[in-house]
């Protein structure tokens, strides 16, 4: 379901925030500008969402925060109205300078944004030009860096990103191009368009061919990363979190189909929508764990196989006979893929023997000595049904050695779903549950060494996901 209020935030900073940046590269844009004989300033007040004031003169385009300077003004009684305009041109309701503001937007304005338009809706014949690839590709960038802070400062689900991303400016850029900084402050984002001179983290991309096939969806992010044309330095959670973000704005935006270059067909979840319905009646949150839509991860209904029907070698098919690449191996365990006829036969023929046995099995001691010779850390193995079981039985083990009791986590952890490792806002979780849990932000070590000093002698371990 789309947010209105945080759409319409992301209109305001990202696609119309970006008339700035197309009067200062476009030579059309500067043409059209160039014929505004008196200086113009509108501003545009969303009720329940943003305000700001655009001044317009014949050299350019700069922004303001709010209505302070604007001789027009137009109000939008809903987030809805004013995402109205900037999908279907319906203006809102001039309050201040009507027959300039009229005029303006009827000339200059509406010729700035059909070039806008034309820009971010590239034919395919216009991105054969080297100049107009440029242009896109720059445009796009721009309009995403707005979009990123005005949903991490409003949208729900971007939030829970940005409530996990420490103080300090990323730069974003594309190498000999450009770069912009996203400073972060107190889990609010900014968007400065401009080169960051102190980052904390750092994501730029080689080329500006890389940049368009990424903004596009034509290129593999993670595939790319390994080839190393994705340069990250830094405090790596912070890239991480704005790149969940960046995810949200594509789905919020809709700006790869604006861009109309993705290549990926867009599939139908009908059935798994069907089974997911029927399984809220008989199973808490309709799916269990993260994977649920209800929680966790938030996943759209709409965008993700909820349900699966089959699956084999390194693919899964949801019930609606759609194929996925199972990049996580059913969270570990068919690391050498589905029905690997191998490890069939050699199920097949332990099951002749016995299944699940009161007495262990002669096999876990086989397997243990495989492990301990095979694991060169390894004295023991011990075997557990699940994660949550091995991490508490370690904790155990660690408090019981130590005879201390402080837990280091970080912040977005998760380490199965036993008491102690829950949050204390969850339903359920007494306090002194996770009494003696220490919260710190992934990848900050200076939060990590002052948890430590202010904790000496208290604590036995630091929990911390593997990725």
């Amino acid at each position: 379901m789309t947010e209105q209020k945080a759409l319409a935030y992301a209109n305001m900073y990202g696609v119309l925030g970006a008339l700035e940046n197309l009067c200062e590269l476009d030579g059309k844009s500067r043409q059209i500008l160039s014929a505004l004989k008196t200086p113009v300033s509108v501003c545009f007040d969303v009720k329940g969402g943003p305000c700001r004031t655009f001044h317009f003169t014949n050299k350019g385009c700069k922004i303001t925060e709010g209505s302070l300077g604007a001789r027009c003004k137009m109000n939008f009684s809903s987030p809805e109205k004013f995402n109205d305009m900037i999908a279907n041109s319906k203006p809102g309701v001039p309050v201040k300078g009507i027959v300039t503001l009229l005029k303006f937007l009827t000339g200059t304005f509406t010729a700035l944004t059909n070039r806008l338009d034309e820009v971010l809706r590239p034919s395919g014949e216009a991105m054969e030009d080297k100049e107009f690839f440029r242009l896109n590709t720059l445009m796009t960038m721009y309009v995403i860096a707005g979009a990123i802070s005005a949903l991490a400062n409003s949208d729900s689900i971007a939030k829970i990103s940005a409530d996990g991303t420490v103080d300090g400016d990323i730069s974003l850029g594309i190498k000999g191009e450009a770069s912009i900084t996203i400073r972060v402050k107190d889990h609010k984002f900014t968007t400065i368009k401009a080169p960051a001179e102190s980052p904390r983290a750092i994501m730029e991309f080689s080329s500006i061919e890389l940049a368009n096939g990424l903004f596009a969806g034509k290129v593999s992010t993670i595939n790319e990363m390994c080839k190393g044309n994705i340069k990250l330095a830094g405090v790596l959670s912070m890239v991480d979190n704005v790149n969940r973000i960046l995810d949200r704005v594509f789905g919020l935006s809709g700006l790869r189909e604006v861009n109309r270059m993705s290549k990926y067909p867009e599939y139908s979840h009908v059935k798994s929508r069907e089974w997911f319905e029927r399984a809220l009646n008989v199973i808490p949150s309709g799916i269990y764990g993260h994977l649920g839509p209800s929680e966790g991860l938030f996943l759209p209904l709409d965008k993700w196989p909820l349900i699966s029907s089959k699956a084999s070698g390194t693919y899964f098919w949801d019930m609606d006979g759609n194929k996925y690449i199972d990049m996580m191996c059913a969270y570990g365990p068919n690391v050498l893929g589905y029905n690997d006829p191998d490890v069939d036969a050699a199920a097949m023929e332990q099951l002749k023997n016995g299944n699940c046995t009161t007495a262990p099995s002669y096999k876990m001691v086989e397997c243990a000595e495989l492990l301990v010779d095979t694991v060169a850390s390894a004295d023991w193995a011990y075997f557990m049904k699940n994660g949550t079981d091995a991490t508490t039985f370690a904790v155990m083990c660690a408090r019981a050695h130590t005879k201390r009791k402080k837990l280091y986590f970080s912040k977005g952890y998760y380490h199965g779903n036993d008491p102690w490792a829950m949050k204390a806002d969850y339903p359920g979780i007494l306090p002194e549950d996770v009494a003696n849990n220490i919260i710190v932000p992934w990848f900050d070590m200076d939060a990590l060494q002052k948890a430590v000093d202010d904790n000496k002698g208290r604590y036995r371990s630091v929990d911390s996901t593997a990725i």
